[in-house]
């Protein structure tokens, strides 16, 4: 999978450019990412289950309008990428627990591709 990711990395890819290529790869799930997640089912998951509906909805309404839902992990974690970092949103769902990666999801995707880590292991707090 590296040389693949090799045509990735040679190129400055925007964030759209970056998701096209994948499509146009075909790749739609990559060691423990499943690419291209239906947001749908995640908002009707985190909106059913929110506890203080206020503070967390206005989170959720400004994580859905400035990031892009990109993949889901095997644990259930997401990914949200906008031009700057990745989000990665625990299975929880709780705001105050999500992981940043602070660069593009095509970097991010290439030192995946690079690495016998965990996706995990890409983002701080």
């Amino acid at each position: 999978m590296f040389i693949l990711f090799e045509q990735l990395s040679k190129k400055k890819y925007s964030l759209d450019e970056t998701l096209e290529w994948l499509r146009k790869k075909q790749i739609d799930a990559f060691e423990e990412l499943v690419l291209f997640p239906p947001l749908s089912h995640l908002e009707n998951s985190i909106f059913s289950t929110m506890a203080d509906q206020s503070s967390d909805t206005l989170f959720f309404e400004q994580l859905f309008t400035n990031y892009r839902l990109v993949a889901r992990t095997i644990d259930g974690d997401h990914l949200f990428a906008n031009e700057e970092q990745v989000l990665l949103l625990p299975r929880s769902h709780f705001p105050d627990e999500i992981l940043h990666f602070h660069a593009s999801f095509a970097h991010l995707l290439i030192k995946y591709a690079n690495s016998t880590q965990s996706i995990t292991y890409f983002f701080s707090k």
